[in-house]
């Protein structure tokens, strides 16, 4: 139904098939695809962390699932939020460094982390923190996808199908990579060295990738301008009948793939100048 409704861009279709080493190549696609995994690390991380934290606050089961659900919530009425801001909008580089501030601000006072000793965290702290950990890993995810595949065409690879299918396989394993870590690796941290510093560890993380995307966005060029070149101005004479007399107009001039006999050429002149003499 989705596919018989929708309006798909038409895109072009190469028979070259687009090694994923090529792509990986490129310094920008490797920083989407790392705040991809970020991200998705946030995700798991709170998945496994949160429901042992709540528990030692005194929380009970109803309790913890309403603060799962609030995160779950304001992350699926970002979602489309910010695929609307990045369509054209805003850079979706700006608008991973965003998502990046919502996650610092949020893992500041879920635990807390150690240096701010004095806040005393609750059920109304952590859903409020939840909240700003909804909207930040929905940006964060949203943006970093776009991001990708900017990053592929800016790199000079075509905008093909088969370029971006690769860039969305790519994305998907970066997105799987940090939901496995996120529970995996903060399961270990947890039982080491606490909540507070898993997430201070979590604060660090974000601030890595907080300064790849904001070196990105301002290191990456806003405009692209391209110029049309006249006709008339910009060709190839291919002399097909005399080659030994250069002096004469050629039959055939080649001009970006498309051929025009003398006669073309001639009609074309005429007819700037009677809009000349109009003017």
């Amino acid at each position: 139904m989705v596919y018989a409704v929708t309006e798909f861009p038409d895109m072009e279709r190469s028979e070259a098939s687009q090694p994923v080493l090529s792509i990986l190549s490129h310094p920008r696609v490797i920083i989407a695809l790392l705040t991809a995994t970020m991200g998705a690390y946030s995700i798991g991380t709170v998945e496994a962390t949160l429901s042992p934290f709540l528990e030692h606050l005194g929380l009970d089961v109803k309790m913890i699932a309403i603060a799962f659900l609030v995160m779950s919530f304001f992350s699926v009425v970002a979602t489309p939020f910010f695929g609307w801001i990045c369509d054209g909008k805003v850079s979706p580089w700006a608008v991973s460094c965003c998502g990046c501030v919502f996650m610092f601000i949020c893992f500041a006072f879920l635990g807390p982390v150690p240096y701010l000793t004095f806040f005393s965290p609750n059920l109304y702290t952590v859903c409020g923190s939840l909240v700003a950990q909804g909207f930040g890993c929905a940006a964060v995810l949203v943006a970093s996808f776009g991001s990708a595949q900017l990053a592929a065409v800016t790199a000079g690879l075509p905008d093909s199908l088969e370029v971006q299918s690769v860039v969305s396989g790519l994305f998907t394993s970066s997105f799987a990579l940090g939901n496995f870590c996120g529970p995996t690796v903060s399961g270990i941290l947890y039982d080491a060295v606490g909540f507070n510093y898993n997430c201070l560890i979590l604060q660090g993380l974000v601030i890595i990738v907080f300064i790849f995307n904001i070196c990105t966005f301002l290191l990456t060029p806003t405009t692209k301008t391209v110029s049309k070149p006249d006709v008339l101005s910009s060709h190839s004479y291919q002399l097909t009948d005399r080659p030994d007399r250069p002096d004469l107009l050629p039959m055939d001039i080649t001009t970006r793939g498309r051929s025009f006999s003398a006669d073309q050429l001639t009609r074309s002149e005429d007819t700037r100048s009677e809009d000349t003499r109009q003017l």
